[in-house]
C-alpha cells in the first residue's frame, strides 16, 4: 500500500513522516486534484481535506463547489476530509463580533448537501488525527474490503448522461448542471432558455450563463475560431 501527500500541504512533510513510520510506503508529491491519494492493491482513494476554517470560508466564497467538481470528473473515487474543531472557530467568529451560528450552519448544512449529493464525509476532530485515519484507510482496502467512505457508483441512467453531457460545459460541473437540467427539466429547454433565464439558477450568474448561451447559439463554423478555457487534466503527479 501506498499514500501520496500533495506537497503543496503545509503539513506534508510532517504527515509523511508519521505515515512512514507506521510502515505505509509514503511519496511527496504534486496532485492535480486533492491533497492524498490512498492506493492499496487495485484499490484507491482521493482525498480532498478542508480545515473547518477553510471549509467555511471555501462555502462563502463558492470556491469549494468548483473544486468538488474537479474532484468529481477524475477517474477514482473520492472523499472529503474537514478536518478541526468547529467550537474554535465558532468562538474565533463571536470574539471577532461574527455571528457564531454562521459557523455551524456551514459546517452541518455542507454535510447534509454533501451527504445528498452522494459525496462521502470523514470528519477528523484533530489535525494530528490526519495521518492515523489515512493509514487506517490505506489497512482497510490492503484487506480487500472496500473503505465504507469510498464512493459508490450509482447504476447509470439517462438522467446522469444528461447531467454529464451538459456539465461538460465549462464553469459548469457535475453539480451545477444538475441543477440547471432540474429546473429547465430538459436539454431542448436550457438549449433554448435565454440568459436571464439561466442566469436565475443558483450558482449560475450572468457569465457562465452568457457561455451557455453561446455554447447552444453560436454557428458550428463560426464557433471553430472561438477559444475557450479548457479543463484541468486528469490526476497525475510527478516529483
Amino acid at each position: 500500500m501506498k499514500i501520496i501527500v500533495d506537497k503543496r500541504e503545509d503539513l506534508s512533510k510532517r504527515w509523511a513522516e508519521k505515515i512512514r513510520e507506521m510502515g505505509v510506503e509514503v511519496e511527496v508529491s504534486w496532485l492535480e486534484a486533492g491533497d492524498f491519494l490512498v492506493r492499496s492493491k487495485d484499490q484507491i482513494l482521493l482525498v480532498e481535506r478542508k480545515g473547518v476554517s477553510d471549509l467555511v470560508n471555501s462555502v462563502i466564497s463558492k470556491r469549494l463547489f468548483d473544486q468538488l467538481d474537479l474532484l468529481a470528473h477524475q477517474e477514482v473515487p473520492f472523499s472529503l476530509m474537514i478536518t478541526g474543531d468547529p467550537k474554535e472557530l465558532s468562538r474565533r467568529f463571536k470574539s471577532m463580533g461574527r455571528d457564531p451560528k454562521l459557523v455551524w450552519n456551514i459546517f452541518l448544512g455542507i454535510q447534509n448537501e454533501l451527504a445528498l449529493s452522494g459525496v462521502p464525509t470523514i470528519v477528523v476532530p484533530d489535525e494530528t488525527l490526519v495521518p492515523r485515519t489515512l493509514y487506517l484507510l490505506a489497512k482497510k482496502m490492503e484487506t480487500g474490503v472496500r473503505p465504507s467512505l469510498r464512493v459508490v457508483k450509482r447504476s447509470r441512467t439517462l438522467a446522469d448522461e444528461q447531467v454529464e453531457v451538459l456539465g461538460t460545459i465549462r464553469g459548469l460541473g457535475i453539480m451545477k448542471a444538475r441543477a440547471i437540467i432540474e429546473r429547465f427539466k430538459t436539454l431542448r429547454r436550457v438549449a433554448n432558455a435565454n440568459l436571464a433565464e439561466l442566469a436565475k439558477v443558483k450558482g449560475i450568474g450572468n457569465r457562465i450563463a452568457k457561455h451557455i448561451v453561446e455554447v447552444f447559439t453560436t454557428p458550428y463554423e463560426e464557433a471553430k475560431g472561438i477559444k475557450v478555457g479548457r479543463k484541468k487534466s486528469l490526476l497525475y503527479w510527478e516529483e
